[in-house]
């Protein structure tokens, strides 16, 4: 091997080929959102099935260890639309509300602690109450485009139990009754 060959054309070569395929590439292209789920008291709640959603399509889902945390890889790419948290425990007095976050940059790694907003059947306050009717706009908006089999069909079903069951106050209660009739076919 010639000394032109060996001094500046390999090196040449590999620094092209770091270029075009560079080490860990695959690894860059993912991104991770991880947290805890607690309840109002502060303490780890398992059993919370998160799903992360871009546009109205779910690209990855966890369900919560007895820590509570959760970790899910996603593509890099388009802002995340939402991080959906359902409560998938059949008793309605021992489940909690859904949650929802929206609104997530799909460029980064993100952490999301995430407290649920109360066990159905028991009372919430004002500001919750509020946001909670949102949550179930909100879950019945992106239920209505997602094919729904299995768990995904039972969460309606279930969200019209937990609205039976629930006694908001204020301007939240006056909305209550347009969220209940969006549940009423199920």
């Amino acid at each position: 091997m010639s000394r032109v060959t060996r001094f500046i054309v390999l090196p040449l070569l590999s620094v092209c080929l770091m270029i075009v395929f560079p080490l860990g590439s695959r690894a860059h292209d993912r991104n991770t959102i991880e947290g805890v789920v607690v309840d109002q008291a502060n303490q780890p709640v398992a059993n919370i099935w998160v799903r992360l959603y871009r546009g109205e399509k779910e690209i990855g889902n966890d369900t919560t260890r007895a820590d509570g945390s959760y970790s899910i890889e996603f593509d890099r790419g388009d802002s995340l639309s939402a991080v959906r948290f359902d409560d998938v425990r059949t008793d309605a007095l021992d489940r909690y509300h859904p949650s929802l976050t929206s609104n997530l940059s799909g460029k980064t790694d993100q952490k999301v602690n995430k407290v649920m907003p109360g066990k159905v059947g028991r009372a919430l306050g004002p500001w919750q109450d509020l946001e909670l009717v949102s949550t179930y706009e909100r879950l019945h908006v992106l239920d209505q485009t997602e094919s729904l089999e299995g768990m995904r069909a039972e969460l309606p079903k279930r969200y019209a139990v937990n609205l039976g069951m629930w006694k908001p106050t204020g301007l939240a209660m006056k909305r209550l009754a347009q969220v209940r009739g969006l549940y009423t076919n199920h």
